[in-house]
């Protein structure tokens, strides 16, 4: 038998605050990629991603203000030589700092920055990292005015590769 018995007031509200907040986190959502080779990137809420027909998966935000290009590489080559050759062939006049050794994730890889001049400066960075016979390479790119409103983000995804 079904009690007949009304809510008050209070549980009403408290009802529409949970489903609410439960509204607001799925909206917040975090999305996984992950690659051929099992590299896997997390991205924040409001970003998208897309890939085309040779794997390569593009993320970006706010209609590309920032992008990040995701693609799998041998392991072989990811040098620092290989790496300043390949972003300089991308980035016509890309001036860059020396790549740093790093380790993303117990991932070993390199990390470099650079910036490009013209009309809009931009800023380039680069995220290598290798396991076994592939390697995955993540290049970003946005106008250098835009590097402190997406760069907690970038630096989210960056942290979020791993291997599965």
């Amino acid at each position: 038998m079904m009690n007949n018995r009304k809510f008050s007031w209070f549980t009403k509200l408290s009802l529409v605050a949970i489903l609410s907040f439960v509204a607001v986190l799925n909206s917040q959502a975090q999305e996984t990629v992950i690659t051929e080779s099992n590299f896997q990137v997390t991205i924040p809420a409001g970003w998208t991603s897309s890939s085309n027909e040779e794997n390569v998966i593009t993320l970006s935000k706010d209609q590309g203000a920032v992008s990040l290009m995701v693609m799998e590489v041998p392991a072989s080559e990811i040098t620092p030589a290989n790496l300043k050759q390949q972003l300089g062939a991308m980035y016509n006049g890309i001036v860059l700092k020396s790549p740093n050794s790093t380790n993303v994730n117990g991932l070993a890889g390199l990390f470099v920055e650079g910036n490009i001049k013209g009309d809009v400066p931009m800023s380039v960075l680069a995220l290598t990292v290798k396991k076994g016979a592939k390697g995955l390479v993540v290049v970003g790119i946005t106008a250098t005015v835009n590097e402190n409103t997406y760069g907690n983000e970038v630096g989210q995804i960056l942290k979020s590769v791993t291997k599965l």
